[in-house]
């Protein structure tokens, strides 16, 4: 699971680097307006599509590595193995 979503992590990472280092500098350049109107754009509308893309490249990835699923990871199957063929 590690290599799969080692991206995935780094993707959150920088998403809340950015957000963070942001919302800081609006914080001590006092633009209060400025900076509410950018938690507003940084929360819900950006965490969703971020979520989306994480699952997506987290699912892609792994399939690119073909390593097992869940059921195939606790069940002790051994290569080949199926992957995640059932989606949402």
């Amino acid at each position: 699971m590690r290599p799969a979503y080692s991206r995935v992590s780094w993707l959150w990472f920088w998403y809340f680097a950015i957000r963070g280092a942001a919302s800081a500098w609006l914080f001590v350049a006092e633009q209060p307006e400025v900076l509410a109107v950018w938690k507003t754009i940084t929360s819900w509308p950006t965490i969703l599509p971020l979520l989306y893309a994480s699952y997506r490249l987290g699912i892609a990835k792994r399939d690119a590595l073909g390593g097992p699923n869940i059921e195939e990871h606790l069940a002790g199957v051994e290569a080949p193995y199926v992957g995640g063929q059932r989606r949402f």
